[in-house]
């Protein structure tokens, strides 16, 4: 019998020159491994990220779904809950998980890779059915709303595990936990989802 730990990621973190915390997985074993990105990234309210990444990975029956962003360069709004992306606006989510391309969910957590600096350091992940939040709006108010992840302060390599999963479909969207309305100047996360292959 073949152990399942042939199919788990080994975590290589470490501090680049910056004093920014790197992770990368590396994937060994699996027969007949595939990448690929997720069908719907960011939306248009999201084009002033500083740069924005997803992948998926299949090793075995297993999936890998990893979203990368870099939030310098986004606004917070002065109000907990409220929806984090270009200023006022609409479609400020990071990405649509489908389960036909993530797998049925087991897991997921989100990674703090670089501690935010100039908007709210409080950040909270949100799920919605509706792909049209804007910045400034209520999260709590989108269709179909379920919070992920209540994430507090984050601090530079804070790693917390998402204590909901998103439903197939749904966007995902980064909100002020507290309030502060400005500008990010720093800010890097990782999410991640772990699934299996639907047969």
């Amino acid at each position: 019998m073949v152990s399942n730990n042939r199919y788990q990621p080994r975590y290589s973190n470490m501090l680049d020159n910056d004093n920014v915390w790197t992770g990368t997985n590396t994937f060994v074993g699996g027969i007949g491994n595939s990448t690929t990105t997720l069908a719907t990234e960011e939306g248009s309210g999201m084009s002033g990220l500083a740069s924005y990444s997803s992948s998926i990975t299949q090793v075995g029956n297993r999936i890998y779904t990893t979203i990368d962003v870099d939030i310098q360069g986004i606004v917070s709004s002065a109000t907990a809950d409220d929806v984090i992306g270009d200023d006022d606006a609409a479609n400020a989510h990071i990405g649509q998980i489908l389960n036909a391309e993530s797998g049925y969910l087991l897991s997921g957590s989100m990674t703090c890779l670089e501690a935010p600096l100039g908007g709210d350091v409080d950040i909270n992940l949100s799920a919605s059915s509706a792909a049209t939040g804007a910045e400034d709006a209520d999260v709590t108010g989108l269709a179909n709303y379920a919070q992920l992840l209540n994430g507090g302060t984050w601090t530079l390599g804070l790693a917390q595990a998402l204590t909901a999963l998103p439903t197939t479909a749904y966007y995902l969207y980064l909100s002020a936990g507290t309030g502060d309305a400005d500008t990010y100047t720093a800010g890097k996360f990782r999410i991640e989802l772990v699934g299996v292959a639907i047969a």
